[in-house]
């Protein structure tokens, strides 16, 4: 196993502790491995509340259930001599001190090569809580912080080669490794064939302890996320009628929050949760709320949302929330204004993806404003970069020109000009913009409409110089001279 890294790309924070991109890892696929691992847990996990643990869960031997821990995915490597950690995100980060505890625990099982899923978090008798794992992860102040920072180990890719498939036998192995951590420890598990254990478990851990949730799992079934329910209070920003036989019924809602510059960002579809009663009554209201809007999103039925004056507040409850997508890099949601009577779209911003949301009340107790539907309701969650800023005040990097070449061409007493040119819009992180775009412009004198352009997206550099060269080969037939 190759961990190798380029030092010179690495910012060196404390003592030996690096963090460094993963594009300066020699073996790349690292960083592929923890992108496709949280991408097929989050396809195998169910999100489930606790009441419906007998309604969902068989009884079968084999789960193990284990505390779900609140920090910083990602994946161990170890090579025989070191441990560094990559997250989805591409982050990688090497000399923390519990990575040569680990080191030590696996050199003493005598484990050649290794990778482990496991979570970076605080060590705390209190609940531990992300955005603290990331202030210190981030920035440590001094080397005593990083003894701070553990590793909670909860799954095992492979050991030597092998691969252990149940989940049993995966936390039978850990704890073979692990047999006595300071830093380095294996979450909480306990192992059963009763479901009713497993509510036991939860009343224990969840509700007693204050642990995040439970996640159990078996080859069988599956995996579950149990959880408590959450709850936020929402504006709601626009709303859709149901199709057929159900129509005159509200079939779901468009809810935001309000940032601290009083603009909304659109974070969550309900549609389920409202009795057929609430269904009429919240669409006859919202039909008189309708205002024009140049933003228009659809519904899961494919029907563009009508948009409403930002007047209702709706509780929504829900069992999760993410911020950051299965691949790594942030959830972007569009940020609008409201402003005489009418919606515009200001731009796309990191916020959240909200797991199985469902309506719980309307709250004509509250206002749609940034201290009682406020995106903070979020951030004390889950961190979300820039969720203080004003969206305003955030400049987009600059375009930049790749390629450019103009041609004329006279024919009797006209002048034709044709430029076509290729720019990269380094902007394609906030999911408005594509990457590169080909622009064309043909401009010729005497015709009713002297200007034409067209305008061709790219997703990567090779994609727009082939389509910069098919347009050529199509508009630059004979009779064409470049201009040097």
């Amino acid at each position: 196993m190759n961990i190798a890294f380029d030092k010179k790309k690495f910012s060196k924070k404390t003592g030996k502790y690096l963090i460094g991109p993963s594009t300066a890892l020699e073996d790349l696929t690292l960083h592929a491995k923890a992108q496709d691992y949280k991408r097929r847990m989050s396809g195998l996990m169910t999100p489930l509340e606790a009441p419906r643990i007998e309604e969902k869960i068989p009884n079968l031997d084999g789960y193990a259930v284990s505390r779900k821990v609140d920090g910083e995915f990602c994946l161990l490597f170890y090579d025989g001599k070191s441990v560094i950690s990559v997250n989805p995100g591409g982050t990688v980060r090497a000399g923390l001190p519990a990575f040569a505890e680990l080191a030590k625990h696996l050199k003493d099982a005598k484990v050649k090569k290794a990778c482990f899923a496991g979570e970076l978090h605080i060590k705390t008798d209190k609940r531990e809580r992300v955005h603290d794992v990331i202030r210190i992860a981030r920035n440590p102040k001094k080397a005593e912080d990083l003894k701070k920072l553990q590793i909670a180990l909860f799954d095992i890719i492979s050991i030597d080669d092998e691969e252990p498939r149940e989940a049993v036998e995966v936390f039978r192995k850990l704890t073979e490794i692990v047999k006595k951590g300071n830093l380095v420890l294996v979450v909480d598990f306990k192992t059963t064939g009763s479901r009713k254990e497993i509510e036991n478990i939860y009343k224990d851990w969840v509700e007693g302890d204050g642990s995040e949730g439970l996640v159990v799992r078996n080859e069988q079934v599956g995996w579950f996320k149990i959880k408590p329910v959450h709850t936020i209070d929402c504006v709601v920003l626009g709303f859709s009628d149901s199709p057929n036989e159900r129509s005159g019924m509200l079939h779901d809602l468009l809810v935001g929050l309000v940032r601290d510059d009083g603009s909304y960002q659109t974070m969550a579809k309900i549609g389920g949760g409202f009795t057929d009663e609430e269904r009429i009554e919240l669409l006859k209201k919202l039909k008189k709320l309708v205002v024009p809007s140049d933003y228009v999103e659809v519904s899961s039925a494919h029907i563009a949302y009508e948009m409403v004056k930002p007047e209702l507040v709706v509780e929504m409850k829900f069992l999760d929330l993410i911020s950051e997508k299965g691949r790594g890099g942030p959830i972007n949601r569009m940020v609008l204004s409201y402003s005489n009577g009418e919606y515009s779209a200001v731009r796309r911003m990191p916020f959240v993806s909200i797991i199985a949301p469902r309506f719980k009340r309307l709250r004509d107790d509250k206002k749609p404003n940034k201290d009682e539907t406020s995106v903070k309701q979020v951030s004390e969650l889950v961190p979300v970069d820039d969720i203080k800023k004003k969206v305003a005040d955030l400049d987009l990097p600059k375009s930049e020109i790749l390629k450019r070449e103009v041609y004329t061409k006279e024919v009797g007493t006209k002048q034709m000009v044709r430029k076509i040119l290729i720019w990269k819009t380094n902007k394609q992180v906030t999911g408005d913009y594509p990457a590169y775009v080909v622009y064309y412009t043909d401009f010729s004198t005497g015709r009713k409409s002297p200007l034409t352009n067209e305008l061709i997206p790219a997703n990567t550099k090779n994609e727009a110089e082939s389509k910069f060269g098919d347009l050529k080969k199509k508009v630059f037939l004979s009779g064409w001279e470049q201009v040097k």
